[in-house]
């Protein structure tokens, strides 16, 4: 299911939907959009969720949406039951996995699985303000490094000025360095 392809409650596309929750119709709630599975052993897993499972992200594959579509979706995931999964990858439910074990004579790994569903889709000026952000940055190096070429500008200048008002006419570099060395250490104190 690609977001930008679908349809909402309301009939708005994910481009033309307003800022803020985005009405998701009841197909779109109860798609099982992915699944994981948790394996009760502590000695496998540090985690044992009870009741519902809840994720958000930024971006997601399945979906087709990326941190650029501003967009921020939260699932929620709901407890189907043990499974077992077979060496080639293949998942069972409780009973197959039964059957298969006592046919074949060996245990597979049980873990629970957790089918994950859309919850809540919000739609975010977040891409605007991260450019915003960026540009306002830029604006600020850009400023700053034109207050840095203006003051070693001025303090030339001054330099210049204060050596040719002493009589020389053509100050050495060496010169220059020392007036301005000494007109930055007066304005310091």
């Amino acid at each position: 299911m690609l977001m930008h392809q679908e349809t909402f409650r309301g009939g708005s596309t994910l481009e033309e939907s307003p800022l803020g929750d985005i009405p998701l119709t009841a197909d779109q709630k109860k798609r099982v959009i992915y699944t994981k599975y948790e394996s009760e052993n502590p000695l496998v897993s540090d985690t044992l969720h009870q009741g519902e499972w809840h994720e958000q992200f930024v971006s997601d594959e399945r979906l087709g949406l990326t941190e650029d579509d501003g967009c921020i979706i939260s699932f929620t995931g709901t407890r189907r039951g043990e499974v077992g999964i077979t060496a080639a990858g293949e998942v069972l439910d409780q009973a197959s996995a039964d059957m298969r074990e006592e046919t074949m004579n060996t245990a597979l790994p049980r873990l629970v699985a957790w089918d994950f569903t859309i919850a809540r889709m919000e739609k975010t000026d977040g891409p605007e303000g991260r450019y915003k952000l960026h540009r306002s940055l830029d604006e600020k190096r850009k400023e700053g490094e034109n207050d840095l070429v203006n003051s070693i500008s001025s303090a030339f200048t001054q330099a210049v000025s204060s050596l040719q008002s002493a009589g020389t006419m053509s100050p050495s570099r060496a010169e220059i360095e020392e007036e301005i060395l000494s007109s930055v250490k007066k304005g310091s104190k």
